[in-house]
């Protein structure tokens, strides 16, 4: 990202953060889309649905790597790999008791070194 600018990717399940009530920088944001299928399109698979899949396929396709990762810990077997030839662990945040699917209990922030 430009220098004091961070671009920052949501690895998360649609609607899992309240985004604008929590955070007060200027920052690019990215987050994975699930609009309906307004078209009907029988073959139709949310962009969550893709990338939670299969995430390092999904990572490792984007046009420019983020310069932090926020994702819950339920997908960090998946992709320890890729991050530990990435990316540091920055911050690590409670989320839940009850931890259920792909919404972990955990919600983990992994920054460019």
């Amino acid at each position: 990202g430009n220098e004091g600018s961070k671009d920052v990717l949501f690895l998360m399940p649609c609607h899992s953060t309240p985004l604008y009530s929590h955070i007060h920088n200027n920052l690019t944001t990215r987050f994975l889309h699930c609009e309906p299928n307004l078209a009907g399109d029988l073959d139709y698979v949310e962009e969550a649905d893709v990338a939670l899949a299969d995430p390092i396929s999904f990572l490792e396709n984007l046009e420019t790597r983020p310069d932090i990762l926020i994702f819950f810990d339920s997908i960090l077997p998946q992709i320890d790999n890729y991050l530990s030839s990435n990316y540091d662990k920055c911050a690590e945040f409670f989320h839940s008791y009850f931890p259920e699917g792909r919404v972990g209990g955990t919600v983990l922030a992994y920054c460019k070194p």
